[in-house]
């Protein structure tokens, strides 16, 4: 209790919420408590072994073994599932990387072995100005560092997703099947 709102912990809304929601989104949450500092991921290993019979304690478990990708948006969390589904290597998310002039990028996917990375624009945080000519500037300097690079938005992860497969098969260097 606190303030006489009962609450819970971490760990044990994690459980709760393992019964509730979409694995993205799910897997999205884990991630997040992961990240945050000083929490301890044996809480939730813990409340695992103790959740024994409970809904979704079995997608906890999973989520938490496999160290949870990283997604900001649904977006995101769509893309992701979309490359796994397809049986194509699992990019790093969200992560940053160094290029040769010293300049830093954040890329919401990367496959650092094969010189790959997509930027997934969606409207909601691609529509300033500022963040426009900065995803523009992004683009080229991965470019000349030699990554193939590639944007991709909302209607293209949904609606063209064979495209988007073979596309990244492609780069990938698994060829054009699917």
């Amino acid at each position: 209790m606190h303030r006489g709102i009962p609450v819970t912990s971490v760990a044990r809304t994690l459980l709760d919420l393992a019964g509730l929601l979409p694995l993205g989104e799910l897997e999205a949450a884990v991630a997040s408590a992961l990240r945050r500092p000083g929490f301890d991921a044996g809480r939730v290993e813990d409340m695992v072994r103790r959740g024994r019979g409970h809904r979704g304690v079995g997608r906890l478990a999973a989520l938490v073994a496999a160290e949870p990708k990283v997604t900001r948006s649904a977006l995101e969390r769509r893309f992701l599932a979309l490359v796994r589904r397809a049986g194509l290597p699992e990019p790093e998310t969200n992560t940053w990387i160094t290029l040769g002039a010293g300049e830093e990028w954040q890329l919401d996917a990367l496959w650092r072995a094969q010189r790959v990375s997509v930027e997934l624009d969606g409207w909601e945080s691609h529509r300033t100005r500022r963040q426009f000519e900065r995803d523009r500037l992004r683009s080229a300097a991965m470019q000349a560092a030699g990554y193939r690079h590639v944007q991709l938005t909302w209607r293209q992860v949904t609606d063209e997703a064979p495209t988007v497969i073979r596309t990244l098969r492609i780069l990938l260097g698994g060829g054009g099947r699917g």
